[in-house]
């Protein structure tokens, strides 16, 4: 039944009048939430029909190499559309917030049932769906109640290899969810204790409708992230309406990265924004001193739907100074006949000077068609058929009878506008009544002398081929005859059904200035008949409430096409084959859901311009359950559990105009314990195999890092060709002490004899290798300046613990922690001083200086010799001097599509 309620809704389209939205009582979080269920739940790709539209805004790291926050916006089409809100970004936009679970509730929140003296109380199957982002990484869980035990466990539906735990309150009636912490496969772990709260009955009752990020903790349990929400309150009379959390600031030691957000309580009562707005984001270092910033502009849009929606247009680029560096500017679809299009990024503008523009159009599913019951007189499939009208002008002045003329059996509709009418053969006065006189010009149809008559309406007449007249009967005046008929498309048809969710790219243009420099059209016919999409939908996880239009299906492609042009020439085009959840099917399964839903592909086909094909690739892929995990319901009622790619092994082929070709094959496969390639093997054209053995934690037993969840890291690594082993390395952890690496192994293939090539001896608290070794035992020590952030001098031949006391090294230290590119000069005092030290006379010595978000600004041997480097306003390296100011190196960067 869900399943034919869901089909008709996405082949009839929305026709539910406007429901007045509050962020209360919605089955989603707030949009700035909610947004990011898109991106799972329609991931970006060519089988979705969603492209790739980011801008990349600031970026802050942290202690840890392995870990760095990215800050952007992205769109995606699946979040514009009738009612659909705008978020703090504007409509379609979301902003990256380092970690969020969004949770979207199934007719009713899980933990409805939560008082056990209640009457109606019971212990329900939980079903809803919860959405959780961080860094690299993306998925969904759901809950599984055992209903005897009252007891919960929580299942990844993702199959990845995330660690995900919860707390929970004192409540025992039902699961009331307190936190949530996620461990990636380094170790690093996500802490949510934010949340947001929402309502329902009428704000009677509240729930936590999503979880924030407060603080990221790497593989030693050392906070290396904070992050700081403001938590606003609406209330209705003395109930909460419902609480979010706005992201204020985010903290490293490298800095913070700062959010201005502003209320707007216009958007409570209208509903379809988010009533907070994203002003501003800037980026400081660790001395408070701005580094960068964009601000966000906005307007407004309205749909034909009376929907009016915060949209953004302009993004402007700050400098240190709060001089504007760069902009961009965005233009949306606001006369589009489809509700879902109405809000549609159309164009982008970027500071380097070239704009892309964008179209889409709606989603299609295939759907065999029959229209053998298609005739001209009732228009039965509006898909094929429409109503045409031709005028003929009359003035019966010149003639009484009108000839026009009939091609096939039809019905045909003759009605007539008179425009002037005659006093016999005068025209009346302007408030002369032509009924008055009886002037009232009457006309009938013939074919030959026979009079044709009406058939069920005054203008409607049915009529066989042949030529036909129109006779005025009575009365004098001129204006026009309308002759309508119904029009029908001839065969053959096309065997596809237009469906209102989302829309679909069609086609990318990007220009530099005016020009066009590159198109990508997009078509998504079967290869195989292209009288057929190749599009179908597929129900998710969750039967959502159709309330505020929450369509729980994804509309994939098996076919699409790129077909590439210039302003003057088509460039060739790539076919790109897919595997949707139609090709992995069970008795009430759906097999390996979580790797296909997206849509997985297998075939890729290069042409030239001349439709040659020139290259190819085929993947096939065993895809395999992973071991005891739980199974999961998904909306059309069939079943699936989460699955894992065993293998893949993709064949390669060029080829050339003389007909042959030359074949490349891979083939990898993965650790059903951490999903990473274990082995791979590549055969070239020429014979060559190569092949690559990878070991990590898992395989070689390491209990310490599999405690900590270090997963991910290579630990051992052999190369081999045709055969013959020609390099192994190692990363070892002996220090059962700690989770830093203690040296770096190869091994002399003829003996297989390791040979430790670095001994890392030392480490700070920041995690930073401050000591290593040669082999030998020979030192060199590494000292840290800039708050702990970057290497200010490198000591080689003395240990750590001989330096980091003496005063010269401090005192460059202290220097550092206050230095900027602007004002170095205490820094560089401080560094040649270090230099000259008696005390480190005997080592060679190598100073840095650095801007810490850019890059490094000065690097001096210990010879003396000293190189210098400076950036542009957009961060990039502009050129390198010496010394004596000589330029060594510049770097231009043109804008490329």
């Amino acid at each position: 039944m869900k399943k034919l309620l869901l089909l008709f809704i996405l082949i009839y389209g929305l026709g539910k009048a406007q429901i007045e939205r509050n962020f209360g009582s919605t089955p989603t979080p707030v949009p700035s939430a909610s947004s990011f269920t898109s991106y799972s739940n329609t991931p970006v790709s060519l089988a979705t029909g969603v492209p790739e539209i980011s801008v990349p805004l600031l970026t802050l790291p942290t202690s840890n190499k392995n870990l760095s926050i990215p800050f952007g916006l992205s769109n995606h089409i699946y979040n514009v559309g009738l009612k659909k809100p705008a978020g703090e970004a504007g409509l379609g936009w979301s902003l990256s917030k380092v970690g969020i679970i969004s949770r979207v509730i199934n007719s009713d929140v899980d933990e409805k049932y939560d008082n056990t003296s209640k009457p109606d109380y019971k212990k329900n199957a939980f079903d809803d769906v919860y959405h959780y982002y961080l860094p690299g990484s993306s998925g969904k869980f759901k809950f599984v109640r055992d209903t005897i035990n009252n007891t919960f466990t929580l299942n990844n539906i993702s199959g990845n290899n995330i660690k995900i735990e919860f707390t929970r309150t004192a409540n025992t009636a039902t699961l009331i969810l307190e936190s949530f912490k996620i461990t990636d496969d380094k170790g690093f772990k996500y802490i949510y204790d934010n949340y947001s709260i929402a309502s329902r009955d009428g704000y009677k009752t509240n729930y936590r409708s999503a979880f924030y990020l407060s603080k990221i903790l790497d593989e030693n349990n050392v906070e290396i992230v904070s992050l700081v929400y403001q938590k606003d309150t609406r209330y209705s009379g003395t109930f909460v309406k419902y609480q979010n959390c706005n992201l204020t600031t985010v903290t490293s030691i490298f800095g913070k990265i700062t959010f201005e957000n502003i209320y707007e309580p216009y958007w409570e009562d209208h509903g379809n924004s988010d009533p907070n707005k994203v002003q501003s984001i800037s980026l400081s270092d660790n001395s408070g001193r701005q580094v960068s910033k964009y601000k966000f502009e906005y307007s407004t849009i309205n749909n034909n739907q009376a929907e009016e929606k915060r949209i953004l247009t302009n993004l402007y680029q700050l400098d240190k100074d709060q001089h504007t560096i760069g902009s961009y500017s965005f233009q949306y679809e606001s006369s589009s006949t489809s509700p879902q299009m109405t809000g549609a990024l159309t164009e982008m503008k970027l500071p380097e000077g070239g704009r892309i523009s964008y179209q889409y159009e709606g989603n299609e599913i295939y759907t065999a068609v029959n229209y053998s019951d298609a005739d001209n007189y009732t228009i039965k499939y509006p898909e094929i058929q429409r109503f045409v009208s031709n005028s003929m002008f009359f003035d019966t002045n010149t003639s009484r009878i009108y000839t026009f003329q009939i091609d096939a059996p039809r019905a045909v509709f003759v009605n007539k506008d008179s425009e002037v009418y005659y006093k016999d053969q005068y025209t009346l006065g302007i408030h002369d009544n032509p009924d008055t006189y009886n002037y009232q010009i009457t006309y009938v149809i013939k074919k030959g002398s026979t009079v044709i008559t009406n058939s069920g309406s005054p203008d409607r007449y049915l009529v066989t081929p042949g030529t036909y007249t129109i006779e005025i009967k009575t009365g004098f005046g001129n204006g026009d005859f309308h002759i309508g008929m119904i029009q029908t498309d001839p065969p053959p048809y096309r065997n596809a059904k237009k469906i209102d969710v989302a829309a679909r790219i069609r086609t990318i243009k990007y220009y530099d200035d005016n020009t066009l420099k590159k198109s990508i059209n997009y078509q998504y016919n079967d290869f195989n008949n292209a009288w057929n999409s190749s599009g179908d939908y597929f129900t998710l996880e969750t039967c959502q409430s159709q309330e505020y239009e929450y369509l729980n299906s994804v509309i994939l492609y098996n076919n699409v096409k790129e077909i590439y042009g210039d302003s003057n020439n088509n460039l060739g085009y790539t076919q790109y084959y897919f595997k949707t959840p139609k090709d992995f099917t069970g008795t009430g399964t759906r097999p390996h859901y979580n790797i296909v839903s997206g849509g997985l592909p297998y075939k890729k086909e290069v042409y030239n311009t001349q439709n040659q094909l020139i290259s190819n690739e085929n993947t096939d892929y065993v895809l395999t359950e992973i071991n005891n995990a739980p199974e999961y319901t998904l909306c059309d009622g069939t079943t699936s559990k989460s699955s894992w790619t065993q293998s893949a092994k993709t064949i390669s082929k060029t080829f050339f105009s003389d007909g042959s070709a030359l074949e490349n094959t891979s083939e990898v496969s993965y650790s059903p314990i951490n999903f990473e390639p274990v082995y791979t093997k590549v055969t070239a054209p020429d014979g060559t195999v190569t092949e690559k053995n990878i070991k990590y934690s898992s395989e070689l037993n390491n209990a310490k890092l599999i405690n900590a969840r270090m997963l991910s890291a290579p630990l051992e690594t052999e190369i081999k060709i045709n055969g013959k082993a020609v390099s192994k390395a190692e990363t070892k952890y002996d220090n059962p002490a700690s989770l830093q690496v203690t040296s770096v192994n190869s091994y002399e293939m003829q003996n297989q004899s390791a040979q430790t090539k670095v001994i890392f001896s030392n480490y700070n608290s920041y995690g930073n290798p401050v000591e290593t070794k040669t082999p030998k035992g020979i030192p060199t020590s590494v000292v840290y300046g800039y708050n702990n952030t970057q290497p200010i001098a490198k000591i080689e031949g003395a240990s750590y613990a001989q330096i980091i006391s003496l005063p010269a090294v401090q005192n460059a230290v202290i220097a550092s922690n206050s230095a900027t590119p602007e004002n170095e000069s205490d820094l560089k005092t401080a560094l040649e001083n270090l230099r000259i030290n008696s005390a480190l006379k005997e080592f060679n010595i190598t100073t840095y200086t650095w801007d810490i978000f850019t890059g490094m600004t000065s690097v001096t041997a210990p010879n003396g010799a000293k190189e210098m480097y400076s950036y542009d306003k957009a961060g990039r390296l502009e050129k390198v001097v010496d010394q004596d100011g000589k330029i060594l190196k510049t770097y231009q960067y043109n804008y490329k599509q």
